[in-house]
């Protein structure tokens, strides 16, 4: 690898404790960036992390010349900076749910495709109820391939 995979993540609350550690235990991966709304919690990651750019402003962020973003925000958010750091050239990890609307997954999706970068959803548990809400199993459908109705 000619450079460490530079990882940035927006949303530093209590995901993020969990999502950070596969890439502290990679030689290959460094936290190159952190954005949070909340300037407290911004400060206090900072110092966890002090070789990382640390900014409020997710338009800045963008500008960390990042290869990929784990986007770890309230949901709401999701699609706009999915679709924001994928045009910005970045790789993209985002937090289950993927997104509010099947429609926003859709772009999502799109944006990966005309980027040409990867979109991965995290999701480590879905329990039996998820599989019955009729989103749930329409985004599963059409990650796996298959061509369904909304």
């Amino acid at each position: 690898m000619a450079h460490k995979l530079r990882v940035g993540f927006v949303g530093l609350g209590r995901v993020f404790d969990l999502n950070v550690r596969g890439y502290l235990d990679h030689p290959d991966a460094e936290v190159s960036a952190l954005c949070d709304a909340d300037p407290a919690i911004l400060v206090c990651r900072a110092a966890e992390h002090p070789g990382a750019h640390a900014t409020c402003e997710f338009q800045n962020f963008l500008r960390c010349d990042l290869d990929l973003i784990e986007i770890l925000t309230p949901h709401p958010l999701h699609e706009a900076m999915t679709v924001a750091a994928l045009a910005g050239g970045s790789h993209v990890s985002v937090q289950k749910p993927m997104a509010m609307t099947l429609p926003e997954c859709d772009r999502m999706i799109e944006a990966a495709a005309a980027s040409a970068r990867r979109l991965k959803v995290f999701e480590n548990f879905f329990s039996a109820h998820h599989w019955s809400e009729p989103a749930s199993c329409s985004v599963m459908a059409r990650s796996a391939g298959r061509c369904i109705s909304e």
